[in-house]
C-alpha cells in the first residue's frame, strides 16, 4: 500500500449503498466546497438505485475523485476497506453516504489541522443531529469533552462513552500514517459497533497521546424508523462480539473495567432478543453493582433492576415496541 507524497492533503472515504437523494445531498455539497483540495473516495457497495446515475453526473466537477464499485453488496466494512487501499493524503475522514455536511467543511478540517501546534493522533469534532429532511430539527449530541485530551487512558474512555468523544468514526480525522503502518482495517465480521473497533485500535497504535478538537460541525440524520426496529439476531451476537473485542484490546489499561461493563450490559440487551442468551438472577445480581456506575445511563439502571424482578416485565416495559428479523 503506497502513499505517494502529497503532505497535508485531506482525504475522504464515503461508502455508499442505495444512498437515493440523500447521497445526492451530500456529493453537492461536497461540490460546493469552498477548499477543493481534497481526495474523494466513493465505494459503491453493489448499489441498485440512482447512485451510479448521481456519480456519473458529478464527477467531473472533484479534482481528484476514485469510483470504486462492489459487484455485490459486501458491508460497510468492507466498503471502507478497499477505500482505506486507496489513500494518498496524509489525513482521512470518513462520512456516512445519507448525513450531511456544509460548504466549508474541508476547509474548517485544514483550518483544525493548521491550529494544532504539536503532535496529536486523533482530531475530533462536534455532532448534531437532525432526523430525515428537517435540519431545523438539528441538536447536539451531549458531549463533555474538554477541548484538549492529554492521554490516551483518557482517550480510551471517552471514545466508550457517547456522552464524550464516543465511537463515531465520522467526527474524527485520522492521521493515514498511523492506519498504514499498523494496518488497522474494519473488522469485516463485526456488523455493530466496527467504527468503535477502528477507533480503539487505531488509538491503541498511535505514538502521540493528544487529541484536540477543531471547529467543525458535521450533521448526522437520524431517520424515523428505530435502528433496533432492523436489529437481527446476526446483528445482536455481532454486538456481543464487538464489545468483547473492545475489552480485550483494552486489557492492561485503565479503560479495561469499562469496557467489561459495557461487554455484560451488551449480555442483558442481548437477552431480551436471543431466548439462549437469557441471564441467571444469579449472575445478574452478582453484577448489578457493576452497572450501578456513572457510565450507565438512568433508564438502563431501572431497567436492569426491574429484570431483577422480572425478565418479562422488563421486557414487556422496555421492549414491547421492538421486532426483531432473523
Amino acid at each position: 500500500m503506497k502513499n505517494p507524497d502529497h503532505k497535508g492533503k485531506l482525504s475522504i472515504i464515503c461508502a455508499v449503498y442505495n444512498g437515493g437523494i440523500y447521497f445526492r445531498e451530500l456529493l453537492d455539497a461536497l461540490l460546493r466546497q469552498t477548499r477543493k483540495d481534497f481526495q474523494l473516495i466513493i465505494v459503491d457497495d453493489g448499489s441498485t438505485d440512482e447512485t451510479q446515475c448521481h456519480l456519473e453526473q458529478c464527477k467531473e466537477g472533484f479534482q481528484e475523485i476514485q469510483i470504486l464499485c462492489n459487484e455485490t453488496n459486501h458491508g460497510v466494512s468492507f466498503s471502507r476497506n478497499r477505500g482505506i487501499e486507496r489513500v494518498t493524503g496524509q489525513y482521512l475522514v470518513f462520512l456516512d453516504a445519507d448525513d450531511f455536511i456544509e460548504d466549508n467543511f474541508v476547509e474548517s478540517i485544514y483550518s483544525g489541522i493548521a491550529s494544532c501546534k504539536q503532535e496529536w493522533n486523533i482530531l475530533y469534532f462536534e455532532i448534531r443531529k437532525f432526523y430525515n429532511d428537517n435540519l431545523e430539527s438539528t441538536r447536539k449530541f451531549k458531549n463533555k469533552n474538554k477541548n484538549t485530551i492529554n492521554n490516551k487512558e483518557e482517550i480510551y474512555r471517552n471514545l466508550l462513552d457517547e456522552r464524550y468523544l464516543g465511537g463515531y468514526l465520522v467526527n474524527k480525522v485520522f492521521r493515514y500514517s498511523v492506519i498504514q503502518n499498523a494496518k488497522i482495517a474494519f473488522d469485516e465480521d463485526v456488523l455493530i459497533s466496527e467504527d468503535e473497533l477502528f477507533c480503539l485500535k487505531y488509538i491503541k497504535a498511535s505514538r502521540d497521546e493528544r487529541a484536540y478538537k477543531i471547529n467543525v460541525i458535521y450533521y448526522y440524520r437520524q431517520h424515523s424508523y428505530s435502528t433496533t426496529s432492523r436489529l437481527s439476531i446476526k446483528k445482536i451476537l455481532s454486538m456481543l462480539q464487538a464489545r468483547d473485542f473492545a475489552a480485550e484490546l483494552l486489557k492492561g489499561t485503565d479503560a479495561y473495567k469499562l469496557a467489561i461493563r459495557q461487554a455484560f450490559v451488551a449480555k442483558i440487551y442481548a437477552s431480551f432478543y436471543v431466548s439462549d442468551r437469557k441471564i441467571s438472577k444469579l449472575e445478574l445480581v452478582k453484577k448489578i453493582a457493576i452497572l450501578l456506575d456513572k457510565h450507565i445511563k438512568l433508564n438502563d439502571k431501572a431497567c436492569y433492576l426491574i429484570y431483577i424482578i422480572s425478565y418479562r416485565l422488563a421486557k414487556k416495559i422496555y421492549f414491547r415496541n421492538k421486532m426483531i428479523g432473523e
